[in-house]
């Protein structure tokens, strides 16, 4: 080495690498530190219960253990206070089956036809009512059932559950636990610690809960932590079971040939069971939850219901009516049957129970209708009869005789509408009719056919007698002379008409005459009301007639056939009518009033004749007169289409 070399330098270490290593490891320890303090807050348990988790009954979400334990020992409590209340129910079953519906029994009329059941009368109800068949008390069974079930001696609880058709069980009766029966025990500290452990993970060193409150209730399987005296509710629960249970036993029927024929049915009872181990499970599980009334459905078996139907056409023979022929009024002979009413058996079977005797007595059946029930009925009382007097005028008699001869002898059928156009027909010359008077607008003036509106109005009055069903009716222009006010019907071809239907459960024959007094009309048929009627009317005349004198020429009065003095136009004063009927009963006393009909009249004023003599022409004076001003008013066209009154034959 020259003395000009340098010796090699010694590195040294910088300070400041150190301080920046340590200062990396006191961050990380920081870090470090604060992690597992945020992992501790993060992760830590409050130590409480999930929520609504319950255990006994009892709410204990959101508790410690501690609390959950205090509110658990003070349930307990309820164990030793009350008893457990289980309510038996049964089911009842039919005793028998058919199809016949006493509020749907199928009518006919007379003519064999159905009837609807609207239209049934005292005369068309079932003769079943009142048949020789009597109605025989259910007989004890020698054999009592072998169980109370069926005939429940204390109220049904309001609470009891429903069968299918909306109907509240059977309630049979009661079973009861005591609280030293059953002398319940819960392990507490068992019960809270499982409670505490619901719901909850582990995460290192840490447990936490999955979530703070459960989505819905949910209680703890407690079962592992309480017991109850299990054989000694077991021996209650037997006890009802026998004391409850049944054995199934079918209906008989038997039935005795001779003068005695009857059927003897002997109804069975249904076979019923207690379930021990099912309704022990459900009263375990109603321990654990502390719900102490429970409700309990036997179950059972039932016997076959007895065939009433088939019984029926076994064992009986159905009455025929007699029939009345449409045509002719002809009766068929009906023919008696024999064995029971239905009526009287479907009484009979409601009134019996599981396990009793009934006898249905067999007897002659008699039929709706026979000839000779047909024969006093029909066209047997007068339901209507009205005469109206007439005033002598040939060609107006001789129109009402015809009248009634048309209608005289008509018989209208239940249900058939009378009308007086179709029945008397088209009033021509050719049928006989004459011209007499009729009202068109405020004349009268001669028609063919006139008057025979009196002989409408007769069969109208009748018609209100018979308390027959009114279709159209109108009342004439003027009040009527013939008959009261309020009780006339106007009629004419083609416009006017008046019709009625039989709304009757039977026939009516009209009767009609016309003497030389009065045209009688009778309605014959078959009487079912039992009160009488009267008819009343409340008139109130609103214009009265005046007179007025028609002054002419005794050349005009002698080409129109009058005399001094004449009265030429009848006077009518203008009304209103309200007509009513009332009815009385047996003894006299008024049931109803009803109304019937309005009615307005017209006022026609008395028109006389004066003759007097034409008064003689005066000389034209020759100082020739101004005209006077032209009129300030046009004329009134008359109108090119006059409206024509509707004519009435009075």
């Amino acid at each position: 080495m020259g003395k000009f070399e340098k010796k090699p330098q010694r590195t040294q270490k910088k300070s400041g690498s150190k301080k920046t290593v340590l200062l990396v490891s006191v961050i990380a320890a920081v870090v470090l530190v604060v992690g597992v303090f945020a992992a501790f807050l993060l992760l830590r348990d409050d130590g409480k219960i999930v929520g609504n988790l319950y255990v006994a009954g009892v709410d204990v979400g959101g508790m410690t253990k501690e609390e959950a334990k205090q509110a658990i020992t003070e349930r307990l409590k309820l164990y030793g206070e009350n008893t457990m209340e289980v309510d038996l129910y049964g089911r009842s079953f039919p005793l028998y089956t058919t199809t016949y519906d006493p509020d749907h029994v199928q009518l006919v009329d007379i003519f064999g036809k159905p009837m609807d059941p609207s239209e049934a009368t005292e005369a068309t109800q079932d003769p079943s009512e009142s048949s020789e068949s009597s109605e025989t008390e259910p007989e004890s069974s020698e054999t009592e059932p072998e169980t109370e079930a069926t005939e429940p001696t204390e109220k049904t609880p309001e609470d009891a559950p429903l069968d299918a058709d909306g109907k509240p069980l059977e309630y049979l009766g009661q079973l009861t636990i005591s609280p030293a029966d059953a002398n319940v025990a819960l392990d507490v500290d068992a019960a809270v610690n499982a409670a505490f452990k619901y719901g909850r993970k582990s995460i290192l060193f840490f447990s936490q809960l999955k979530v703070k409150t459960l989505s819905e209730r949910h209680d703890l399987e407690a079962s592992d932590y309480l017991t109850v005296n299990e054989e000694k509710i077991r021996s209650i629960l037997q006890a009802a079971a026998d004391k409850y249970g049944s054995t199934l036993t079918e209906s008989t029927v038997n039935a005795t040939a001779g003068a005695d024929k009857a059927i003897h049915i002997a109804f069975g009872t249904k076979g019923s069971k207690l379930d021990v181990a099912a309704l022990y499970q459900q009263l375990l599980d109603a321990y654990i939850a502390a719900e102490f009334h429970q409700q309990y459905t036997m179950e059972e078996t039932f016997p076959a219901p007895v065939d009433l139907d088939k019984l029926y056409s076994s064992y009986c023979t159905a009455p025929v009516n007699a029939v009345c022929d449409e045509g002719t009024y002809e009766i068929t002979d009906g023919a008696a049957g024999y064995g029971f009413e239905m009526a009287d058996a479907v009484k009979l079977l409601d009134k019996a129970k599981p396990g009793e005797s009934v006898t249905i007595t067999m007897g002659t059946l008699e039929p709706q209708y026979t000839r000779e029930k047909l024969e006093a009925t029909l066209f047997h009382d007068v339901l209507g009869y009205v005469e109206s007097p007439h005033s002598y005028n040939p060609p107006r008699t001789r129109n009402l005789e015809l009248a009634c001869e048309q209608i005289n002898g008509l018989i209208l059928k239940p249900g058939e509408t009378f009308s007086f156009n179709k029945v008397v027909g088209q009033r021509t010359a050719e049928r006989g009719f004459q011209e007499a008077g009729v009202y068109v607008g405020a004349d009268t003036v001669d028609q063919l056919g006139g008057g025979v509106c009196q002989v409408a109005s007769t069969v109208y009055y009748c018609t209100l007698q018979a308390e027959l069903e009114v279709i159209e009716r109108t009342e004439h222009r003027y009040v009527p002379a013939y008959i009261p006010w309020g009780m006339d019907a106007t009629v004419y071809w083609g416009s006017l008409d008046y019709q009625f239907r039989n709304n009757s459960s039977y026939p009516i024959r009209i009767e009609a005459e016309c003497n030389s007094r009065y045209v009688i009309m009778k309605f014959v048929g078959t009487e079912t009301r039992d009160y009488t009627l009267k008819f009343d009317s409340d008139s109130q005349i609103t214009s009265r007639w005046e007179e007025k004198i028609v002054e002419m020429t005794p050349e005009e009065a002698a080409e129109k056939g009058y005399k001094d003095g004449q009265v030429i136009v009848d006077p009518y004063s203008a009304a209103k009518v309200k007509t009513y009927k009332y009815k009385y009963d047996k003894d006299g006393k008024e049931i109803a009033c009803e109304f019937i009909d309005n009615s307005s009249y017209a006022r026609r004023d008395k028109e006389i004749v004066k003759i007097v003599q034409p008064e003689e022409p005066t000389e034209p004076s020759t100082e020739p007169t101004e005209p006077s001003t032209a009129p300030t008013t046009a004329p009134t066209e008359p109108s090119t289409e006059p409206t024509e009154p509707t004519p009435e034959e009075p």
